[in-house]
């Protein structure tokens, strides 16, 4: 397979415009960036807020390009209230006011404490480092507007209109139920779905041979 990732704007080495902080311009990025290159056949990735990205793609130009899609660990609502428990563990309206409140008055003291974290750790892990690397380089001035975007969208009806072979993909230890991701593949017809035993929301860097070895079966 020839692969290809990208930063997304704000992200990495990529530009920091002043506007397009939204899951629909950053859908309308990807697209941008597959005309520009000519793909064709594409095995789509979508892991964490990619997911929303790639949800988004779909619901604004279809899934014509894709030859399949893996979507990993992320919850197409990430608010719950009343009966819907199936966002980020926790995570009402009010947790989600305080969380982007606490990002907009200390960004750097947030972003200090994740890093401190991944830091902890990241020598035991070593695919956490080049994340902790980039992660350096994450504007606040989109982040805050990000975390506004994520909350704001409901992907749900946007997974029965996905035509393409689908895998969903979660962790035992989640920062999303399990039954999330099950219902999401329940959405999906025709779709696999895999969960990841006793790692949580960064199985993918935690343990990536296990995470490869998952997308490699799905593929064929």
């Amino acid at each position: 397979y020839r692969i290809i990732t990208y930063d997304l704007r704000a992200h990495g080495r990529s530009g920091t415009p002043e506007s397009g902080y939204t899951m629909e311009r950053y859908a309308q990025d990807l697209r941008g960036l597959i005309e520009h290159l000519g793909l064709e056949h594409v095995n789509i990735i979508g892991y964490s807020m990619g997911v929303h990205i790639v949800l988004d793609y779909i619901r604004q130009f279809g899934d014509g390009v894709f030859d399949s899609l893996i979507l990993t660990s992320m919850s197409p609502k990430l608010l719950n209230s009343g009966d819907y428990q199936l966002g980020l563990k926790g995570y009402t309206p009010e947790a989600a006011l305080t969380t982007i409140v606490a990002l907009n008055e200390n960004y750097a003291g947030q972003k200090k404490a994740t890093q401190d974290a991944l830091k902890s750790v990241m020598y035991a892990y070593p695919a956490l480092q080049a994340f902790q690397e980039n992660s350096e380089y994450l504007n606040e001035h989109a982040m805050v507007r990000l975390q506004l975007a994520m909350v704001a969208n409901d992907y749900w009806p946007v997974l029965g209109q996905i035509t393409k072979p689908a895998l969903v993909i979660g962790a035992e230890n989640d920062i999303y139920p399990v039954e999330t991701f099950e219902a999401e593949q329940q959405r999906i017809a025709g779709s696999e779905l895999v969960i990841i035993p006793a790692h949580g929301h960064m199985h993918a860097l935690l343990d990536p041979a296990l995470y490869a070895n998952k997308l490699m079966a799905f593929l064929g």
